[in-house]
């Protein structure tokens, strides 16, 4: 484990793979209970930003999110889904970070009696590495800004009891019920199983749909429906 720094009286530090214990940033900045991790993890703003930096690091949700316990238990992210975090918590940490988290994860692990052996190249590249880090944050932050119009779609969704049918989303997203349907079979997202329309099992364990169990007419039958990261997902996707 590697030593960042020490905030508000709280020591930070971050792994090998340069990923950040976000709970101890959330008691660093002393962030209020709707601030914790989990519930920022569950804004449309952070899934759609998570979305597009592992598709920016061609990496998938395990290389930058990982939850521990033990002595250095809490959530921890990648070094650039922690200056998310840190922006999100406050303007004085967001700073603070923006200064120390990155100087200190770019320079750790080179002995420092060599640090004076730094050719001018290896400055420039250096350079190099903190701008190109710098400008994918600001274009991630963009996009989050453009999908901003989504966030009450999603919130509409949400005040439900959080599963929509097929039929529904269709609606939801203007394409209509189904020619909806039809795309996501043509996509093969989905596959008819007699009458019924049902999702392929990757992506039911990727977390797009849930199996629900539902009585009608006296029978008991089993179907599939959206979860709120599915209906982010086809939203993306359709939308």
């Amino acid at each position: 484990m590697n030593t960042l720094g020490t905030y508000n009286e709280t020591n930070l530090v971050f792994t090998d793979d340069k990923k950040i214990n976000l709970t101890d940033m959330w008691k660093a900045a002393d962030g209020r209970n709707s601030q914790r991790p989990a519930e920022w993890l569950r804004q449309v703003e952070t899934i759609n930003f998570l979305e597009s930096l592992e598709e920016k690091l061609n990496v998938g949700e395990a290389h930058i999110l990982e939850s521990t316990r033990g002595a250095y238990g809490g959530t921890w992210g990648h070094y650039q889904v922690a200056l998310a975090y840190a922006k999100y918590l406050s303007p004085e940490f967001h700073i603070w970070c923006n200064e120390v988290v990155k100087e200190r994860i770019e320079t750790e692990g080179v002995p420092k009696q060599a640090m004076s052996d730094f050719s001018k190249d290896d400055v420039i590249k250096l350079a190099q590495r903190v701008l190109a880090d710098q400008d994918t944050i600001k274009q991630l932050e963009h996009k989050v800004t453009e999908d901003a119009p989504k966030v009450q779609v999603y919130d509409n969704y949400m005040s439900s009891d959080g599963l929509k049918s097929f039929s529904d989303v269709g609606r939801d997203l203007g394409i209509g019920a189904k020619t909806f349907c039809q795309m996501l079979v043509n996509d093969k997202i989905l596959f008819r199983q007699g009458k019924r329309l049902k999702a392929y099992l990757r992506y039911i364990k990727a977390g797009y749909f849930k199996t629900v169990t539902d009585v009608k007419d006296g029978y008991t039958y089993t179907q599939h429906k959206v979860t709120p990261k599915g209906f982010v997902w086809l939203e993306g996707k359709y939308g």
